[in-house]
């Protein structure tokens, strides 16, 4: 999970808009300030990484320079994500209801079909590795959400075959 989180979240937003403040504000970035900024992103990659950096006469002088604070930000992400392990498990119900909520928010602006169609092929493309995670996994299990995973696999195939309209693929690019 750790490893997904950061990757969703800092990987994907923080360490992009730190390379590229371009995105998100209007400037030009001269060499200098690209080669900062980069080492700056890469203290935060490293910082989040499981892997343990070792030095060398081969490091980049960002590791060098920022290695430090990449120690003292390791173990304040270590406690970081230890806190949200210890948080106490949401409920299904407050799922439900929180994705329910959400999803009210977008209602008329979202095409459902095609975004239950995608939904469906990335389930049926990877349905060994996600029943494997949901079998492995002590909290999907308690929820039975591999049984749940199943069913509506069951049941989007069943209904896939009697009515064409909603089956694979209907919305390809």
């Amino acid at each position: 999970v750790r490893i997904w989180k950061t990757n969703s979240l800092l990987l994907r937003v923080w360490v992009n808009f730190i390379r590229n403040p371009d995105f998100i504000l209007d400037v030009d970035n001269s060499d200098n300030v690209d080669a900062c900024l980069s080492g700056i992103a890469q203290c935060l990659v490293d910082s989040c990484s499981l892997a343990d950096h070792k030095l060398g006469k081969d490091s980049s002088k960002e590791k060098l320079l920022f290695n430090k604070d990449v120690k003292k930000l390791k173990k304040d992400v270590d406690e970081f994500y230890e806190l949200i392990k210890r948080q106490p498990a949401v409920s299904e119900q407050d799922f439900t209801t929180e994705m329910n909520d959400e999803s009210n928010k977008y209602i008329g602006e979202l095409d459902k079909m095609s975004a239950l169609s995608e939904l469906w092929n990335y389930c049926e493309r990877f349905s060994e590795q996600i029943s494997g995670a949901l079998n492995s996994n002590p909290a999907a299990q308690k929820m039975r959400l591999l049984q749940k995973f199943e069913n509506l696999f069951e049941i989007l195939e069943t209904e896939s075959a009697r009515r064409p309209s909603i089956a694979p693929n209907v919305y390809s690019p």
